[in-house]
């Protein structure tokens, strides 16, 4: 878009668009540095533009694989020209060998693949607060939020130019296909297979959230519908973040901090839910941590309940769900905690440019009304009781009472001081809701690139439309760069999901590598050992087997990938689920 030539002065903007999904293009409430990457997210850039000068005038562009790349990025924040990442640093206890023989080269190569620190270790050890170097790193403030966005825009480059590098050595096709090949007399396999270019696995691509909504609907279906839905907030005040921060730093300065404080209470929390049983009895769980535009990390989480323990009536419901104020004095910790931390807005007439208002109205639907008791007849979640008991809190200079108070469970309120969310899913329509909101994909936005002319007048206004540029791109917070750098997981689910493949006689996937001859490939003694042909085999063998379909199959019996056959499971549990195929597709694909 920019061509070289005079400088141009550009002005960037983000757009509210409703024509797009208003979960992923909202536009950011919060002032916070945030990286955008052109696209999904999975596209290769090139080059990077850090550029050192030499006195002859030469110019030589860096890579960020260069050692001294955030150095000369980043100046002030290393100030000695601190080393950064390059890939042969090697982890403690590693000794490096200096002189090796024919013999040893390759096992020494093996070592390197293993024992090499990566690029998301070394970010993620360099973030850590040590008191004897990396100060200045510390007191960044947003220099340091550029810092650590740039990292991991820096590591997601490394992977995608891996994964580039190496697609022709990785390669995929039908064993029917080989044979085709085969008799055509072409030994090569240049000319054959599909490619594997960005793997599942790759949680940026869009593939791996189709997958993961495909894993949690086969949890649905073994379980049953959910039954609870709950929404985990992270809390700025916490004391676990003010006591760590440095004299004068506030909780968005330190981004890392905060990412590491609300793992530990996410996973404090999906013990007490699911082991402690909190709520009640679970047998399955879902949670996906999003980080969305208004700078507070938090999880949605689906709760499966055995059951006995069911919310099938109204004093199940309201034993679980609270949706007052608690007495201020037989209770007074979780009254100051449930008018700090769960009371919706004020909006309304109030406060009219409040996040929620939309034409007018709150889009929450607050105050509600009051009521007697609980009602559960209706499209999507249940209305609490919301009595009125007379109680009420000051909120930005606003008295507030109980149709202001958000459904949650007292307890957890109480024990993690944090905004918990707590809402009974009775209705298949909130079900279907819930897991496309909780599957949506990866925060967007809309940039509008133009010319900046500060010189315009009425007389003299430069008409922008023609060099008006719009590109639709990846949104990158600091707190979800600084939660992908410590590579916590964004998504988990219990019991795990098994991916089951099937296919046609003859029609099975077959990998091999770039260099393999095709003859070699198709007489493999494993070729025909695939999950669906073994599955046959087992079932001809046992009378165990019988009684269970493909999908039921993973429940007790193991697929040993190194062995290629099935094992009786001996502990553990799993549930199957078939890869989706279309009804008119002509061969099964993985998903």
């Amino acid at each position: 878009m920019v061509t070289k030539g005079a400088p141009m002065d550009l002005k960037l903007r983000l757009i509210a668009s409703r024509i797009k999904d208003a979960h992923q293009y909202n536009v950011s409430t919060t002032d916070e540095v945030v990286t955008l990457m052109v696209g999904d997210g999975s596209e290769v850039v090139d080059k990077r533009d850090v550029v050192r000068a030499q006195q002859a005038s030469l110019f030589h562009r860096i890579s960020e694989l260069h050692v001294g790349y955030m150095a000369l990025h980043y100046p002030l924040l290393f100030p000695y020209g601190e080393d950064g990442w390059h890939p042969n640093i090697l982890l403690n206890g590693v000794v490096a060998n200096v002189d090796l023989d024919e013999d040893h080269v390759e096992e020494y190569e093996l070592q390197r693949k293993h024992y090499n620190v990566t690029m998301a270790e070394f970010y993620g050890y360099r973030f850590q607060h040590r008191d004897t170097h990396g100060i200045a790193l510390l007191w960044g403030d947003r220099l340091r939020h550029q810092y650590i966005v740039d990292a991991y825009a820096a590591i997601e480059q490394s992977r995608l130019k891996y994964l580039r590098l190496n697609k022709k050595k990785l390669r995929a096709d039908l064993y029917q296909s080989l044979q085709d090949t085969i008799v055509a007399g072409d030994n090569s396999v240049v000319a054959i297979r599909q490619r594997i270019i960005l793997p599942s696995s790759f949680i940026v691509g869009p593939c791996h959230m189709v997958q993961n909504y495909q894993d949690a609907m086969a949890i649905c279906r073994w379980a049953s519908c959910p039954d609870a839905f709950v929404t985990f907030t992270y809390n700025p005040q916490w004391l676990e973040i003010k006591r760590t921060l440095l004299l004068g730093q506030q909780p968005h300065d330190r981004s890392d901090l905060v990412t590491r404080v609300f793992k530990i209470k996410l996973k404090e929390m999906i013990n007490d839910i699911h082991k402690k049983h909190i709520l009640g009895c679970t047998i399955a769980r879902i949670y996906v941590v999003e980080f969305q535009k208004h700078g507070l990390p938090h999880a949605h989480i689906l709760i499966f309940f055995t059951e006995d323990y069911k919310p099938h009536t109204i004093e199940d419901i309201d034993r679980m769900i609270s949706a007052k104020l608690p007495n201020s004095e037989t209770n007074k910790l979780a009254h100051e905690i449930v008018a700090r931390c769960m009371m919706h807005g004020p909006c309304a007439g109030a406060f009219p440019n409040a996040p929620c208002m939309e034409e007018s109205k709150c889009k929450k639907q607050y105050p509600r009304k009051f009521q007697s008791k609980t009602i559960t007849d209706v499209t999507e979640y249940p209305i609490y009781r919301c009595r009125d008991m007379g109680h009420t809190v000051l909120v930005h200079g606003i008295e507030l009472d109980n149709p202001w108070v958000v459904p949650h469970n007292v307890y957890l309120s109480t024990k993690y001081d944090a905004h918990i969310n707590v809402e009974v899913c009775n209705n298949i329509r909130a079900v279907k809701y819930l897991f496309k909101y909780i599957y949506k994909g990866h925060d967007r936005a809309t940039l509008e690139i133009s010319h900046q002319n500060d010189n315009a007048t009425e007389g003299n206004v430069i008409k922008v439309d023609e060099i008006q540029k719009y590109l639709d791109c990846a949104y990158l917070s600091t707190s979800k760069a600084a939660w992908r750098i410590f590579k916590f997981d964004m998504h988990e689910w219990f019991p795990t999901v098994k991916r089951l493949q099937y296919h046609l006689p003859n029609r099975q996937m077959v990998l091999f590598d770039d260099d393999d001859d095709v003859q070699e490939v198709a007489t493999r003694s494993t070729i025909f050992r695939t999950m669906f042909t073994e599955w046959f085999k087992i079932n001809q063998e046992s009378e165990v087997a019988q009684s269970l379909t493909f999908d039921q199959f993973p429940q007790q019996w193991v697929w040993n990938r190194k062995l290629k056959r099935w094992t009786m499971r001996k502990r553990g549990f799993a549930i199957g689920r078939m890869n989706y195929a279309h009804l008119t597709s002509r061969v099964s694909r993985r998903t």
